[in-house]
């Protein structure tokens, strides 16, 4: 599981960010800070731009011992 980090955020509230197309579902993050951002998904931290790619790729949340066949 991530760990957000101990020094103070820049941000006053917590954020909620969605990337997303018109033809896809998109993928909800948590904005941490200005640059990093927490999957509500898989749990895992991303820099702002890595999550922007990872909103384009299958997660699945912790403890999801499924297979993909």
């Amino acid at each position: 599981m991530f760990k957000e980090p101990d020094e103070p955020s820049m941000l006053n509230e917590i954020q909620t960010v969605v990337f997303a197309r018109p033809e896809k579902i998109g993928k909800v993050f948590r904005v941490l800070n200005e640059n990093l951002r927490l999957c509500l998904i898989c749990d895992e931290g991303f820099t702002r731009q890595v999550a922007a790619e990872h909103a384009n790729v299958y997660c699945r949340p912790v403890g999801d011992d499924r297979s993909d066949s």
